[in-house]
C-alpha cells in the first residue's frame, strides 16, 4: 500500500503550533495564518504565546529602538497638562540618549496588549522596508543605468533600515502636535496640542543622540516618505480639488485656484510636512488603502506644518557648535574608517565624507545619494552596485 504523504494541512495541532512559532519573522506569520484556515484556526487558539515567540525574534535587532518607540507612544494623552508632557518627553529623552545602543530583551513574559502594541508597529514597518528597499534600488537603476538584479537586504541592511524608520516613529511621537482626522467622524484621533519646543530644540534635543550617519539614515527615510506623498498627492489631485470646492463644512484651507499638488511650492510642501509628523501607520494607511479611502484621508488632513523635520534636519548640528568628541575630532581632522558592516558608518559614508570626521549631515550634496539610500547598504552590495563613483565626495 503506497504511502501517502501528509500535508502540512493534516498535522495534529500541536505540530501546527510548532511551525507557527518557528516562522523566520512577523510577514512570514501573517502571510501563513492569512493563507491556511486550518493555521488560522490554530493561532488562534495560542495567538499570545505564538506572537510574542516570533516577536521576539524577529524584533530582537531593533529591540531598543522599538521598545522606547511604543514607550513614547503613550507621553500623549488627554489629561496631561504641557508642563507635565514637556517634562516626560525630557526625562523620555535622556533616557534614550543613554539606552538607545544597548542591546536589550524583550521580558520573558508580556501582556498580550503590549506584544500586540509592538508587533502592530513592527509589521507596518516591515511592509515600509520592503517598499524602501525595491524604490531606493529602482531609482538607483533608472539614474545610473546599472544591469543589476535585485536582491533583498541583508540582516545588517535590515537593522539599519529598520532602526532608522523606528526612530523617525520615536520623532513623530515626539514632536506632533496633532492626529489624523476621521473620514468618518470628522474628530481627531489624538488631541490638538501646542508645540512644546521650539523648532531650533528638535535637532539638538534628539538628532544629537545619534552619530551624523545615523541622522543621515533618518534623512533617507524623510526623503523617501516625502516621495510616496508626493506621488500619493498627485495620484489624488483632480478628486480632492472637487472635494474641497463642494466642501461646506467651514474647514477647508485650500481651492484649486491658488493651489495645485503637480507642483512643489510653500503651501503643498507644508502639507506634505503635514502628513510626516502623521507618524508611519498614517502613512502605510495611505500607501495601501483603496483609490477612494486614500482621496478622502488625504482631502480630510490637509493642514499646513512649516518645522516639523524638514527644517530642523538642515539646522547646525548640536556636534558643530558644542564642543564634544565629534566637535573635537572635525577640528582635528580626525579619520573615520570602514569597520565593517556590523557597527559604524558604512562604506558609502566614508567615501562621502572622505574619510574625515564631520558632524554634518543632510547636505544639499547628499541629496541625489539619499534617494537611493546610500548610507544603508553594506559594502558587498555598494560593491556590486559599481557605487563608489555614485557618492559625492564631500
Amino acid at each position: 500500500m503506497p504511502v501517502v504523504p501528509l500535508s502540512l494541512d493534516g498535522i495534529p495541532t500541536e505540530l501546527k503550533w510548532e511551525v507557527l512559532t518557528q516562522v523566520p519573522d512577523l510577514l512570514s506569520l501573517r502571510s501563513l495564518v492569512h493563507a491556511s484556515p486550518s493555521y488560522h484556526q490554530a493561532y488562534y487558539q495560542k495567538p499570545e504565546s505564538i506572537l510574542f515567540t516570533v516577536l521576539s525574534r524577529d524584533i530582537e535587532p531593533v529591540l531598543c529602538d522599538a521598545f522606547m518607540a511604543n514607550q513614547c507612544s503613550k507621553l500623549r494623552c488627554e489629561g496631561m497638562d504641557r508642563s507635565g508632557r514637556i517634562q516626560a518627553k525630557k526625562e523620555f529623552i535622556e533616557h534614550y540618549k543613554q539606552n538607545h545602543d544597548q542591546p536589550m530583551k524583550l521580558p520573558e513574559k508580556l501582556e498580550l496588549q503590549g506584544t500586540v502594541e509592538l508587533a502592530y508597529l513592527h509589521i507596518i514597518i516591515h511592509d515600509l522596508v520592503d517598499d524602501f528597499c525595491r524604490s531606493t534600488f529602482e531609482v538607483y537603476t533608472l539614474s545610473y543605468g546599472r544591469d543589476i538584479e535585485y536582491v533583498p537586504p541583508s540582516p545588517t541592511e535590515k537593522r539599519r533600515i529598520f532602526r532608522a524608520f523606528y526612530r523617525f516613529q520615536i520623532y513623530c511621537n515626539l514632536f506632533s502636535m496633532s492626529g489624523v482626522r476621521s473620514p468618518d467622524t470628522k474628530e481627531f484621533t489624538i488631541p490638538d496640542i501646542q508645540e512644546d519646543f521650539d523648532g531650533a530644540d528638535k535637532p539638538w534635543m534628539f538628532f544629537s543622540i545619534f552619530q551624523p550617519w545615523e541622522v543621515e539614515e533618518l534623512g533617507c527615510i524623510r526623503d523617501f516618505i516625502y516621495k510616496r506623498y508626493t506621488e500619493k498627492f498627485q495620484e489624488v489631485e483632480a478628486d480632492v480639488a472637487m472635494m474641497n470646492e463642494s466642501d461646506d463644512d467651514g474647514i477647508s484651507v485650500w481651492s484649486s485656484e491658488h493651489f495645485n499638488f503637480s507642483s512643489d511650492g510653500i503651501n503643498v510642501k507644508d502639507y506634505k510636512e503635514h502628513f510626516m509628523e502623521l507618524g508611519l501607520p498614517f502613512l502605510h494607511q495611505v500607501l495601501t488603502t483603496s483609490y477612494e479611502k486614500r482621496k478622502v484621508l488625504i482631502a480630510d488632513n490637509l493642514w499646513p506644518n512649516h518645522f516639523f523635520i524638514s527644517e530642523p534636519l538642515t539646522e547646525p548640528p548640536y556636534h558643530s557648535l558644542n564642543v564634544t568628541e565629534i566637535y573635537e575630532a572635525h577640528e582635528n581632522k580626525g579619520d573615520i574608517l570602514f569597520d565593517g558592516d556590523q557597527q559604524g558608518p558604512n562604506q558609502a559614508w566614508v567615501w562621502y565624507v572622505g574619510g574625515k570626521v564631520t558632524p554634518y549631515y543632510y547636505d544639499y550634496s547628499g541629496e541625489v545619494p539619499r534617494c537611493w539610500g546610500y548610507v544603508i547598504w553594506d559594502k558587498s552590495r555598494l560593491e556590486n552596485w559599481h557605487a563608489e563613483d555614485a557618492v559625492p565626495k564631500d
